[in-house]
């Protein structure tokens, strides 16, 4: 399923997912409010969810999918990076999260693998990622201060 407020986003993502034969669009939406209403119509297996979107944007709709279909995954594809959305979204349920300039087999390869489960992440956002942890991780060890010598 896609949901992305630019039908050109959505023409072309449909495009890239069509090339695979193993892959076919059930539903699109506009925004999160029409993708929950899709969702409970067709039951996808992965939904591809833009950020930023009227009505309903891809971090609220994203929570309410994973809380009312935790079996449906959510593939986050947008022009975001920033921490103030990746964070979010992942916090939200998001199983991965590519970028839009990413090419056409590393979209088709993140929502294979979000349909089994597995994370993808598009480069960029993989090295904010690890730049965050770093920044945020106490420098001090004091994260290690609560085991005992035996732990």
């Amino acid at each position: 399923m896609l949901v992305d407020d630019d039908p050109l986003v959505r023409l072309a993502l449909s495009h890239f997912v069509k090339r695979d034969p193993s892959l076919s669009i059930v539903a699109e939406a506009e925004n999160g409010e029409e993708a929950l209403v899709q969702i409970e119509r067709h039951r996808p297996d992965v939904v591809m969810m833009d950020v930023q979107m009227p009505v309903m944007g891809g971090i609220e709709a994203t929570s309410a999918i994973t809380e009312r279909w935790p079996e449906v995954k959510v593939l986050a594809v947008t022009t975001l990076d920033s921490r103030d959305t990746v964070l979010p979204m992942l916090n939200a349920g998001a199983t991965g999260y590519m970028l839009k300039d990413s090419s056409a087999e590393e979209i088709v390869t993140a929502l294979h693998q979000a349909y089994e489960g597995s994370s993808s992440l598009s480069p960029r956002v993989a090295a904010m990622l690890v730049k965050h942890v770093r920044e945020t991780r106490p420098a001090d060890g004091s994260e290690l201060e609560a085991l005992t010598e035996r732990e």
